[in-house]
């Protein structure tokens, strides 16, 4: 079961019926009619590590990882093998170290995603993420 910290103690995701941020942080709505807050660093702790449901990636699906010393950038592919689906919908890969916020994925139709874009293919990426 999924917990979030609150101003009152710990709710279980189940009991949430809705929430949206305020200027406050998050306000939560309960199934027994009851309000809670939390705060934005809680609420963003717990719906990255708690999923509503895990889904199986697609095979052919990577992080896309630059290593290296400044000189030359190796890319280094790791596996995706799920995709959690958080409170709010939002799919975050899954790799063999638990989850990826902020890596680049790469789709088994070539296509490459990463929290504020997309790119065409690897080598688009690549060319961007050098060009920074």
């Amino acid at each position: 079961m999924s917990f979030v910290s609150t101003d009152q103690g710990h709710i279980a995701f189940a009991q949430i019926t809705k929430w949206e941020r305020d200027d406050r942080g998050v306000r939560l709505e309960l199934a027994d009619g009851g309000i809670r807050r939390t705060d934005e660093p809680r609420w963003e702790t717990a719906i990255n590590c708690n999923f509503t449901a895990v889904l199986p990636a697609q095979p052919g699906t990577f992080f896309l990882t630059p290593c290296g010393d400044g000189d030359e950038t190796i890319w280094q592919k790791e596996p995706v093998i799920g995709w959690g689906v958080r409170i709010d919908g939002i799919l975050r890969p899954i790799g063999h170290e638990g989850t990826e916020y902020e890596e680049a994925v790469l789709h088994p139709n070539g296509l490459v995603t990463k929290t504020g874009g997309s790119y065409e293919n690897e080598a688009a990426y690549i060319a961007f993420y050098e060009r920074r």
